[in-house]
């Protein structure tokens, strides 16, 4: 199964090594239909705004999924739904389900990192 990943579970951030079994497939970004909101330590993606989210691709076993739902406490705050990419792959995106976004800045660029100077 292919998820595509955006925020604290890409390469360098602080969930990746939940990812250290399975394969990375290629940097990607998905259609215009979305915005990525900062939420502080991580970011959520929302459906319905006009942007593009930057990620990577990882092709995952059925054991990470089952750690991913969890971390992203699926289906109750992020829901996995399937979304197309700019290429036209579909791939599986966690998108947030329940929360409170306003207030919150929205990542224009499309590429979350959370800021390491705020760990300190």
């Amino acid at each position: 199964m292919k998820v595509f990943v955006y925020g604290s579970l890409k390469r360098g951030e602080g969930n990746h090594w939940l990812l250290r079994e399975d394969y990375y497939v290629r940097k990607a970004i998905t259609r215009r239909e979305f915005d990525l909101y900062d939420l502080g330590g991580f970011p959520a993606a929302v459906a319905g705004g006009n942007n593009a989210i930057v990620g990577e691709i990882y092709d995952i076993s059925n054991k990470t999924l089952i750690n991913l739902d969890i971390l992203e406490s699926h289906p109750d705050f992020y829901k996995r739904e399937i979304v197309t990419l700019q290429d036209g792959e579909q791939v599986y995106m966690y998108l947030l389900n329940s929360g409170d976004v306003s207030g919150s800045p929205i990542v224009k660029s499309g590429e979350w990192t959370v800021d390491k100077s705020l760990l300190a």
